[in-house]
């Protein structure tokens, strides 16, 4: 298991040296793998959590490395939440306004494209990548959790970012 460290700054401008990719869920951190149990327990037997299913208060050993996505349409998303890691990473608060709304615009279509596959997988996958940042390599990993109030359609995303050592 990866150690979790703290994204500097500068991270979210960096530029991608290995695109995100799929990430066997089984090679999760221990806080993503937690997050994960927590989810799949909430679902019970549905195909998916719903927002109603979640609280909070529960998953206190996560709450500001994770982002609240609205899914709007297709390819369409809002920061329902920006967690405060985020927050201070980016010294900026992104909670309402619009995936595009992101400040690194290189970021926008690789965020899109892995919420995209989350929606359409209907169940939680994992992604891996690294950037170059301050000319030090960085591994990354994330962790997209669907959600759904129908089981019809997912209305909203859970993600989860660490920084890989």
């Amino acid at each position: 298991m990866s150690a979790v460290l703290v994204m500097p700054p500068a991270f979210h401008q960096a530029p991608a040296i290995e695109p995100p990719a799929p990430m066997p869920l089984d090679q999760l951190s221990a806080r993503m793998a937690r997050l994960l149990a927590y989810w799949h327990c909430r679902r019970g037997d549905k195909e998916m959590a719903a927002r109603a299913d979640i609280d909070p208060l529960d998953m206190a050993f996560a709450l500001g490395a994770l982002v609240l996505f609205d899914v709007e349409g297709e390819g369409q998303y809002r920061y329902r939440v920006y967690g405060s890691d985020f927050v201070d990473r980016l010294r900026r608060e992104l909670t309402g306004l619009s995936l595009d709304s992101h400040p690194e615009k290189s970021q926008i279509p690789l965020m899109r494209r892995s919420l995209n596959e989350a929606v359409a997988a209907r169940r939680p996958i994992a992604r891996r990548g690294a950037k170059l940042v301050q000319g030090e390599v960085r591994r990354y990993a994330g962790l997209f959790l669907p959600l759904s109030a129908d089981q019809c359609r997912v209305d909203q995303i859970l993600m989860m970012v660490e920084l890989r050592a």
